[in-house]
């Protein structure tokens, strides 16, 4: 279908088509917020399409194709700690944008310059390979960065606790539900003086 459209070759090459995998994955990333989540969910999606589009990349031998994308990914989570994906602010675009970028480099480069020599025996220029590279990586960076902030929030109204922002009456609740100061004494107790 891709090819139908004007100008198909590039919009493959900047990966215009992954723009809704990089949002479920930044979705899902989103949500969980622990190291090693996008190793798991690249791996899953490239398992998923392995089992259900058979072709010559339907090998364990490939598996390390899906593996890659997501371990730079999480490489950057964990370098950048619990602050991650906090907010849907400025600093989520950036993120997405790293991150998208992280993802798209093993994609093209690995695949093309060590995994397809070695087991299917194509080749390629190295300019070639820089090109879709730098394409895929702006591509996908652009994507990730763009709908980082509207992956926060789905990923927010899925889960409450997949960010760390706290409404203003939650501070409230705990001594409200106490019936004194929040540190479970009652409030006639203060009030006398005891």
């Amino acid at each position: 279908m891709l090819k139908l459209l004007p100008a198909s070759d590039i919009i493959h090459d900047l990966a215009l088509n992954d723009i809704p995998y990089m949002f479920l994955l930044m979705v899902g990333i989103a949500i969980i917020r622990k190291p090693g989540a996008a190793t798991a969910l690249v791996f899953l999606n490239f398992l998923l399409m392995q089992l259900l589009y058979g072709s010559d990349k339907s090998s364990v031998l490939w598996w390390q194709y899906g593996i890659f994308q997501g371990l730079f990914v999480d490489i950057y989570f964990v370098s950048r700690g619990k602050h991650i994906f906090e907010k849907a602010d400025g600093r989520a675009i950036v993120d997405g944008l790293i991150m998208g970028a992280l993802r798209a480099f093993p994609a093209v480069t690995i695949s093309s310059a060590l995994i397809g020599p070695f087991l299917l025996g194509d080749t390629t220029t190295f300019g070639n390979i820089f090109l879709n590279s730098s394409l895929n990586l702006v591509g996908n960076g652009l994507a990730a960065g763009l709908l980082a902030p509207l992956a926060i929030r789905v990923a927010q109204s899925i889960n409450q606790s997949a960010s760390v922002d706290v409404p203003a009456d939650a501070a409230l609740a705990p001594a409200a539900a106490t019936g004194g100061g929040g540190d479970g004494t009652s409030a006639t107790k203060q009030e006398g003086g005891n």
